[in-house]
C-alpha cells in the first residue's frame, strides 16, 4: 500500500477511534485470508483441545508430559494468535473457526 494511503488511513482512523472500526468487524472475517489449520501450531491445537474439555493447565500439562509453565506460555500465544484474552474467548473462537475438526 502506498505510504500516502497509509496516512489516509491511520488519519481516518485517529478521527472515528480504532476501537470503533475494529468493533463493526465480525471477528471471523479477521481470519478470511487464513486457512484456520494453519493459524496454530499442532501443540497448540493440542493445548486448546484439551482448554475445550475444561482441563485445568496442570492437567493439560499432565497430559502433554510439559511443564505448566510451558502450557502458560502456548496459552498466552493461543490467546494472541486468536485475538482474545482468556479461556471463554479463546474456545468461542475455536469452535467459530472450527479449529478442532479433524483435518485427515
Amino acid at each position: 500500500m502506498p505510504a500516502e494511503d497509509v496516512r489516509r488511513v491511520a488519519a481516518g482512523l485517529e478521527t472515528v477511534g480504532f476501537e470503533h472500526v475494529t468493533a463493526a468487524i465480525p471477528r471471523s472475517s479477521l481470519f478470511l485470508e487464513i486457512d484456520p489449520g494453519d493459524l496454530l501450531s499442532e501443540r497448540e491445537l493440542a493445548v486448546l483441545a484439551r482448554l475445550v474439555q475444561d482441563r485445568t493447565v496442570a492437567e493439560i500439562a499432565t497430559s502433554l508430559a510439559v511443564s505448566s509453565n510451558t502450557v502458560k506460555s502456548q496459552l498466552r500465544s493461543v490467546y494472541r494468535k486468536l485475538g482474545v484474552t482468556d479461556r471463554q474467548g479463546a474456545i468461542a473462537m475455536a469452535l467459530e473457526l472450527h479449529l478442532l475438526v479433524d483435518r485427515d
